[in-house]
């Protein structure tokens, strides 16, 4: 479990996931509740990098943003490409020793009820 299910108004970052072995993992994204208030409103999945040496993150994968309920997945794995990842050539690095899962929202203040789980993939 990245993020237990909640409702949420703002964007949020999981803790820290420090990978032992694995080469990349699949993410799920579960939105159970969207604000009715706000129709255009999205949450987006983004896996971030965390630089060892500064601690600042970087996107390595960007999911599509979501607007209602359902299940997305993430993937972020050597051979996955996406025009939407921040670094160049991405689909040649692996899932990094330490990452972690953000959810942005589009409007803050506007609830999405969601959970985030995870399966690394050796």
């Amino acid at each position: 479990t990245v993020m237990a299910s909640a409702s949420r108004t703002v964007t949020t970052n999981g803790d820290d996931i420090v990978n032992y072995n694995a080469r990349g993992g699949l993410f799920y994204l579960d939105v159970t509740g969207v604000d009715a208030s706000c129709p255009t409103c999205s949450v987006q999945m983004i896996c971030q990098a965390k630089d060892p040496v500064s601690g600042n993150y970087v996107a390595l994968e960007t999911g599509t943003a979501v607007t209602a309920t359902g299940t997305t997945t993430l993937a972020v794995y050597p051979g996955v490409t996406d025009a939407s990842a921040e670094i160049a050539n991405q689909n040649d690095i692996p899932l990094p020793r330490t990452f972690r899962i953000r959810i942005v929202h589009s409007s803050p203040g506007k609830s999405f009820t969601y959970s985030v789980g995870a399966s690394l993939v050796i």
